[in-house]
């Protein structure tokens, strides 16, 4: 019988823009549905989903920061992107030494709502060339992309404290921390 679990993920504290509607399916599990081996393997299952999509939102960062710096004309922006860059690579290291504690190569999994809020903003950036209104797209992309990895990391970091993962709780606690310092200067642009 399949199982599925439903996690949503709202970004923004006040007023939800983006959602993510993760499912997982475990059809092949052997545990009774409902049972807490079941709901273990489930979370399981999620953590490792959402980990694989913050593995794809750096990785997609690695690949994108450079474009966006070209195009940014802001100096104190193309520094912020600059040390985004440096911290993207620190935080794909970091992702796969917690999927190394499962014992899992890095997988990377899609993220579909940073791939449209990416795809979004290479449009903008098509349609209005270098200046203030690209760097202020960008800007408003890189916050978007930025909130989301950080609702995403606090997701992470419950579902550690709840299935008592405590050698990942500190490692996705720092990560956290840097993401929130980046959105913190982005927003002060």
């Amino acid at each position: 019988m399949e199982e599925t679990a439903q996690l949503t993920v709202s970004i923004f504290n006040v007023t939800p823009l983006i959602s993510i509607d993760m499912r997982v399916n475990s059809p092949n599990s052997t545990h009774p549905v409902g049972s807490p081996e079941a709901a273990l393997a489930d979370n399981m299952d999620q953590f490792k989903n959402i980990l694989g999509q913050l593995m794809w939102i750096e990785k997609a960062l690695l690949r994108g920061i450079p474009i966006l710096m070209e195009n940014a004309s802001n100096y104190d922006f193309s520094e912020i992107l600059r040390k985004h860059h440096r911290i993207a690579k620190d935080h794909v290291v970091e992702l796969e030494s917690v999927f190394k504690v499962f014992r899992k190569n890095p997988e990377t999994i899609k993220c579909e709502p940073v791939a449209k809020i990416i795809s979004e903003n290479e449009l903008k950036m098509k349609q209005s060339g270098k200046g203030s209104i690209t760097d202020a797209a960008i800007i408003e992309t890189a916050i978007k992309v930025q909130q989301l990895q950080i609702e995403l990391f606090e997701n992470l970091i419950q579902q550690s404290e709840k299935m008592t993962l405590t050698t990942v709780v500190p490692i996705l606690k720092a990560v956290k921390t840097q993401e929130e310092s980046i959105l913190q200067e982005l927003e002060s642009l």
